[in-house]
């Protein structure tokens, strides 16, 4: 992996997080490209992670480390 790749993998699951070319958040046994997101360190101390093999799919973690719905996100900052 090069600097700032990373690869995320479930500490009681041992599962890794991917992403699919529709940008839905999955679980896997095997890792692969799927689950590689480059991180981003932003000045107001929040973290970005994006798809390595899908450019402009962002996973979005919640406070609790469960991926949130990236659809419902946009609904949210819409209203």
């Amino acid at each position: 992996m090069k600097h700032g790749v990373v690869g995320i993998r479930g500490v009681k699951s041992g599962l890794y997080l991917c992403m699919s070319s529709g940008g839905l958040a999955y679980a896997a046994e095997q890792f692969d490209d799927d689950c590689l997101f480059e991180e981003n360190l932003l000045e107001n101390h929040y973290t970005t992670y994006s798809s390595v093999s899908y450019p402009g799919n962002y996973l979005a973690l919640s406070h609790r480390g469960q991926a949130v719905d990236q659809k419902l996100d946009q609904r949210r900052e819409n209203n």
